[in-house]
């Protein structure tokens, strides 16, 4: 039996900090929890905690009328939104006399030519998650649900005690198989995606058509679902004023709602990304931390997630990670990394979520390749890459390339710099 490690550690912790000369106090507004689907259970926003931090500035204190409008304006655009992007669960209209179109019911409406109705954010994550798999080359495709629900199966049963010996694909011919006709059925070239979700922009319409080698695809945009609501969460928040503070989406992703006014300007703000190879649940180690003067996006995608990760040495000694990211070209998670973080000043939430996912998936020469790629063809865009990956140099200490300039940027012990130009 080969050795096996199951991981379920967080995938980074980022820790957001002021050093202010103006005075206020900190507030933390968590959206309702409880989302009720026609099932009648209850389920989580977007799966993980989504928090705003609002600075209570003492030069124009909020009163207690203003932060019950910035909570419920925060938590109605928040569980709308997850209702409508919801894969998995049905949620009744207002009314409760009819359901919601969100994903579930585009996904049910394979192969029956139905140009279903979608509300404008539906219509437009779907249009942006096509245009994100051009972007990157592939490399981020939403049409990987079946993918997603195959690997999903194995996390819960290796959570549940089952084998891995039984389960995964390295070991198993059967779930080789499977995960091969799997692959098969994920459409990788534009000109199929475009025969297989069709958009109607006049109508707002999306039809979703079954093509022979097809049948069985499903579309699934959890990679970048929580990004296109902070997107219009904080759209929202500043047209209605509320420009001191950030929005922490899940242990992934952060972004400013405004330029840090409540900073000093020679410090900024303080981001840090976790080191999953030497965090417990006890201790967070960190891999690398860097200062932000200005208003900025941050986005991380990991190996390292609970219950959706584990770990095993192949017959060559390697370690071969499993977790929630896989390459849409071959079907599996890859091992180049244990942490992929995205950080740009002008660049949406949507799209820096979309371009962690797809770095994950490739090397770093590759990584890098289209990262210059992308900045060529938007040459208005910064984007920062930090690629904290799995190898490590003569000394033991693992390897974290980027194409940063911040000058405030430095690597924690256990970890070693590499600059890419």
């Amino acid at each position: 039996m080969k050795s096996k490690k199951i991981i379920s550690l967080m995938i980074l912790s980022i820790s957001l900090t002021s050093c202010g000369d103006i005075s206020g106090s900190w507030q933390t507004i968590i959206p309702n929890k409880k989302i009720i689907t026609s099932l009648n259970n209850s389920v989580e926003p977007f799966n993980t905690t989504m928090s705003l931090r609002y600075f209570n500035n003492d030069k124009h204190p909020l009163d207690d009328s203003q932060i019950e409008t910035l909570t419920n304006l925060y938590t109605d655009i928040v569980n709308y939104l997850h209702k409508i992007f919801d894969r998995h669960y049905s949620y009744y209209q207002d009314d409760n006399k009819e359901y919601l179109t969100n994903l579930r019911t585009i996904n049910q409406s394979l192969g029956k030519n139905q140009a279903i109705k979608c509300d404008e954010r539906l219509y437009s994550i779907l249009k942006q998650g096509v245009e994100l798999f051009e972007l990157t080359d592939g490399y981020f495709n939403i049409f990987t649900g079946t993918l997603t629900d195959y690997w999903d199966d194995i996390f819960n049963r290796v959570y549940n005690y089952e084998s891995i010996e039984d389960l995964d694909p390295y070991f198993s011919e059967a779930s080789r198989r499977q995960l091969e006709n799997i692959v098969k059925a994920i459409p990788k070239d534009i000109e199929t995606i475009n025969k297989i979700l069709v958009f109607d922009d006049a109508n707002q319409t999306v039809t979703f058509n079954k093509i022979a080698g097809y049948e069985n695809v499903l579309i699934s945009i959890g990679g970048i679902a929580k990004g296109y609501a902070t997107d219009l969460i904080k759209q929202s928040l500043l047209e209605n004023g509320y420009n001191e503070g950030y929005l922490y989406s899940g242990g992934s992703s952060i972004t400013m709602l405004g330029k840090p006014i409540y900073s000093k300007e020679s410090n900024g703000h303080s981001i840090s990304v976790v080191n999953p190879k030497t965090s417990t649940f006890f201790e967070s180690k960190l891999a690398f931390q860097m200062a932000y003067k200005k208003e900025f996006s941050f986005s991380t995608s990991g190996n390292s997630t609970a219950k959706k990760s584990y770990s095993f040495l192949d017959s060559d000694n390697n370690t071969v990670y499993r977790h929630h990211i896989f390459n849409p070209y071959t079907g599996y998670p890859t091992s180049y990394y244990h942490s992929v973080s995205v950080s740009s000043s002008n660049i949406p939430n949507i799209t820096l979520d979309g371009l962690s996912t797809a770095f994950m998936n490739l090397d770093v020469n590759n990584a890098i390749k289209l990262a210059k790629k992308i900045l060529e063809r938007n040459p208005k865009y910064e984007l920062e890459l930090f690629l904290l990956s799995t190898e490590t140099d003569e000394n033991g200490n693992l390897k974290m390339y980027t194409n940063s300039k911040n000058s405030t940027l430095v690597s924690k012990e256990g970890v070693v710099i590499i600059y890419e130009k």
